[in-house]
């Protein structure tokens, strides 16, 4: 069995290089809520793992599913659609998860166990208020990511 922290270890490296202002200025591990960070430390991507589990294929075989939310936050001046920032940012990490060109097999850098990582699930966006600066607006999408796998 693939010990947990190294999947998730794979997957987070894929979203790693998003980081230092390309396109975000925050991508951690530890997740905390995005309106909390300060307005000078976003756009933020924090991974979030959120639920495990085992199937059984019927032949014998266990499979592992892992769903992870990326959290995916930014602020805009009050009166910009804040949609306008945060759909290039939900485009970067999936681009970024599922790897195009790259064979599926070889993805998280995991050999031939990795079945598929991909966006999977409902994506919720809040493009609300609730920004700690009054000048500001905050947006934040919790995008799901699928990691399939047999061991």
């Amino acid at each position: 069995m693939i010990p947990r922290e190294k999947i998730y270890t794979a997957l987070f490296s894929l979203v790693e290089p998003l980081g230092n202002g390309k396109p975000f200025k925050t991508v951690s591990r530890e997740v905390i809520e995005v309106q909390t960070v300060p307005v000078g430390k976003q756009p933020v991507l924090f991974m979030d793992e959120a639920f495990e589990e085992n199937t059984d294929s019927g032949l014998g075989l266990i499979g592992r599913k892992f769903t992870v939310f990326f959290h995916i936050g930014c602020t805009t001046e009050k009166g910009n659609a804040a949609s306008t920032v945060l759909n290039p940012l939900i485009d970067a990490v999936e681009l970024a998860v599922t790897q195009t060109g790259i064979d599926e097999t070889q993805r998280l850098g995991l050999g031939d166990l990795i079945l598929e990582a991909k966006p999977k699930g409902m994506a919720i966006k809040n493009l609300g208020n609730n920004s700690t600066d009054p000048l500001k607006r905050q947006a934040v999408c919790y995008l799901p990511v699928e990691v399939t796998f047999s061991f």
